[in-house]
């Protein structure tokens, strides 16, 4: 289950459902290593109807690839955890969104910070920074946005990749023995933490 919130300048909403996941990628200009292949993590946190006045309201704060980890660098994967980023540009080095937030349409966060902490055997991930919504006054633009949510699980994102592929591309990063590995009925692969 779920915890934690979402706040957009004075309104409080509640997740409703929060994933860690993570892909074997390239280095890029905004994640380089002299490593063959990185980890590229992100998440997506989405937060239930607020009560009216504005109850259609459901705010999804994400991050396709917020950091990436080299081979070897981590025992399990709650180990990103201490880590803080932060950043006040629109886009990554590769002219990627750090992170956004939906309400209406894509709107960057920016002037951002993320902390990630460890809390038990997941991961917390506490979320500062400013965003637009483009709503009428006062709830248009420069909105404060603060975000708070624990992960327990992690979801490796594999493609169409078969499942010996899948653990071959995640094993000089992770340990695979501790995930087990689903295709949806679209034929899509994951990785799922135990």
């Amino acid at each position: 289950m779920a915890s934690g919130f979402v706040t957009v300048a004075d309104l409080p909403f509640a997740v409703h459902s929060a994933a860690l996941d993570v892909f074997v990628g390239s280095p890029s200009p905004a994640f380089p290593s002299s490593c063959s292949t990185v980890l590229k993590w992100g998440f997506s946190i989405r937060a239930h109807r607020l009560m009216e006045p504005h109850a259609e309201w459901e705010p999804h704060v994400s991050a396709e690839v917020l950091f990436a980890t080299d081979p070897g660098s981590l025992a399990q994967w709650q180990d990103i955890a201490p880590r803080s980023i932060q950043w006040s540009s629109r886009a990554n080095a590769d002219n990627d969104l750090h992170a956004s937030m939906y309400l209406y349409e894509h709107a960057p966060v920016l002037d951002a910070e993320v902390t990630l902490e460890r809390k038990g055997q997941g991961v917390s991930l506490r979320l500062s920074g400013t965003t637009d919504i483009g709503w009428e006054a006062p709830y248009g633009r420069g909105l404060r946005l603060e975000v708070q949510a624990t992960f327990d699980k992690l979801t490796v994102l594999a493609g169409r990749d078969t499942e010996l592929d899948a653990r071959e591309a995640l094993q000089p990063h992770l340990d695979d023995t501790q995930f087990g590995f689903f295709r949806d009925e679209y034929g899509v692969s994951t990785l799922r933490s135990r």
